[in-house]
Protein backbone atom coordinates (compact mmCIF):
# COMPACT_ATOMS: atom_id res chain seq x y z
CA UNK A 1 0.00 0.00 0.00
CA UNK A 2 1.24 3.53 -0.57
CA UNK A 3 2.02 5.81 2.02
CA UNK A 4 0.96 8.76 -0.62
CA UNK A 5 -0.86 8.74 -4.13
CA UNK A 6 1.50 9.13 -6.85
CA UNK A 7 -0.33 12.30 -8.06
CA UNK A 8 0.45 13.49 -4.65
CA UNK A 9 4.28 12.64 -4.81
CA UNK A 10 4.77 13.85 -8.37
CA UNK A 11 3.41 16.80 -6.83
CA UNK A 12 5.83 17.17 -4.19
CA UNK A 13 8.90 16.18 -6.48
CA UNK A 14 8.14 19.08 -8.72
CA UNK A 15 7.41 21.73 -6.30
CA UNK A 16 11.04 20.31 -4.59
CA UNK A 17 12.51 20.46 -8.56
CA UNK A 18 10.89 23.96 -8.63
CA UNK A 19 12.38 25.34 -5.46
CA UNK A 20 15.67 24.30 -6.46
CA UNK A 21 15.14 26.09 -9.77
CA UNK A 22 15.79 22.63 -11.72
CA UNK A 23 14.98 23.62 -15.47
CA UNK A 24 13.22 21.13 -17.62
CA UNK A 25 15.70 20.37 -19.77
CA UNK A 26 17.85 18.65 -17.07
CA UNK A 27 14.43 17.00 -15.57
CA UNK A 28 14.09 15.23 -18.79
CA UNK A 29 17.60 14.05 -19.13
CA UNK A 30 17.73 13.08 -15.44
CA UNK A 31 14.09 11.51 -15.88
CA UNK A 32 15.09 8.12 -13.86
CA UNK A 33 16.33 9.54 -11.01
CA UNK A 34 12.49 12.04 -10.76
CA UNK A 35 10.80 8.42 -11.47
CA UNK A 36 13.05 6.98 -8.53
CA UNK A 37 12.38 9.88 -5.68
CA UNK A 38 8.39 9.67 -7.06
CA UNK A 39 8.53 6.52 -6.39
CA UNK A 40 10.43 6.41 -3.25
CA UNK A 41 7.83 9.48 -1.69
CA UNK A 42 4.96 7.37 -2.91
CA UNK A 43 5.89 4.51 -0.90
CA UNK A 44 6.97 6.30 2.39
CA UNK A 45 10.99 6.19 1.86
CA UNK A 46 11.38 9.63 1.57
CA UNK A 47 9.32 12.26 2.65
CA UNK A 48 9.65 16.34 1.90
CA UNK A 49 9.43 19.49 4.62
CA UNK A 50 6.60 21.79 3.05
CA UNK A 51 8.38 24.70 4.53
CA UNK A 52 12.72 24.08 4.01
CA UNK A 53 12.34 21.41 1.11
CA UNK A 54 14.52 19.30 3.12
CA UNK A 55 13.88 15.33 2.38
CA UNK A 56 14.13 12.59 5.11
CA UNK A 57 15.08 9.75 3.88
CA UNK A 58 13.71 6.38 6.19
CA UNK A 59 16.65 3.79 5.52
CA UNK A 60 15.54 0.47 4.18
CA UNK A 61 18.21 -1.62 5.23
CA UNK A 62 19.35 0.25 8.46
CA UNK A 63 20.99 -3.05 9.85
CA UNK A 64 23.50 -1.66 6.66
CA UNK A 65 25.04 1.42 8.94
CA UNK A 66 24.98 -0.53 12.23
CA UNK A 67 23.29 1.81 14.95
CA UNK A 68 24.91 5.11 13.17
CA UNK A 69 21.47 6.10 12.15
CA UNK A 70 18.06 5.12 10.46
CA UNK A 71 17.27 7.95 8.82
CA UNK A 72 19.31 10.89 6.55
CA UNK A 73 17.75 14.33 6.11
CA UNK A 74 18.95 15.61 2.45
CA UNK A 75 19.55 19.63 2.56
CA UNK A 76 17.66 21.49 -0.63
CA UNK A 77 20.18 24.02 -0.74
CA UNK A 78 24.18 23.58 -0.16
CA UNK A 79 27.24 25.65 -1.19
CA UNK A 80 29.93 24.99 -3.52
CA UNK A 81 32.13 25.57 -0.63
CA UNK A 82 30.61 22.32 1.24
CA UNK A 83 30.70 20.08 -1.63
CA UNK A 84 34.41 20.12 -2.40
CA UNK A 85 35.00 19.80 1.64
CA UNK A 86 33.02 16.65 1.26
CA UNK A 87 34.73 15.81 -2.35
CA UNK A 88 38.75 17.32 -1.80
CA UNK A 89 39.74 13.79 -1.12
CA UNK A 90 37.75 12.16 -4.11
CA UNK A 91 39.53 11.23 -7.58
CA UNK A 92 37.84 13.04 -10.57
CA UNK A 93 37.83 9.88 -12.24
CA UNK A 94 35.80 8.38 -8.95
CA UNK A 95 31.99 9.03 -9.84
CA UNK A 96 30.87 7.22 -6.94
CA UNK A 97 33.27 8.56 -4.18
CA UNK A 98 31.92 11.84 -6.20
CA UNK A 99 28.04 10.89 -5.15
CA UNK A 100 29.33 9.54 -1.69
CA UNK A 101 30.76 12.81 -1.25
CA UNK A 102 27.59 14.59 -1.86
CA UNK A 103 25.42 12.66 -0.23
CA UNK A 104 27.83 13.45 3.04
CA UNK A 105 27.34 16.94 2.01
CA UNK A 106 24.01 17.08 2.11
CA UNK A 107 23.22 15.11 4.93
CA UNK A 108 26.31 16.27 7.57
CA UNK A 109 27.06 12.20 7.58
CA UNK A 110 30.97 11.88 7.58
CA UNK A 111 31.79 9.73 4.12
CA UNK A 112 32.88 6.50 5.64
CA UNK A 113 29.72 6.30 7.02
CA UNK A 114 27.78 6.87 3.68
CA UNK A 115 29.85 4.14 2.44
CA UNK A 116 28.48 1.69 4.15
CA UNK A 117 24.82 1.87 3.30
CA UNK A 118 23.12 -0.50 1.48
CA UNK A 119 22.95 -0.41 -2.26
CA UNK A 120 19.26 0.19 -2.39
CA UNK A 121 19.06 3.12 0.13
CA UNK A 122 22.30 4.21 -1.84
CA UNK A 123 19.93 4.79 -4.93
CA UNK A 124 17.96 6.86 -3.56
CA UNK A 125 20.39 9.12 -2.42
CA UNK A 126 21.96 9.20 -5.56
CA UNK A 127 18.93 10.11 -7.20
CA UNK A 128 18.86 13.19 -4.90
CA UNK A 129 22.55 14.03 -5.38
CA UNK A 130 22.14 14.11 -9.12
CA UNK A 131 20.46 17.18 -8.90
CA UNK A 132 23.33 18.98 -7.10
CA UNK A 133 26.30 18.36 -9.62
Amino acid sequence: MSAISREQATKEITAWLDYKKIKDSQREANKPQVDAMIDAMEAGTISMDENTYAITQKLDVPDSVGSLFTDLTYKARISIGELQRATSAVKATDFDGKITGYISALTGKPFSHIQKLDSEDYKIGQAIAVFFM
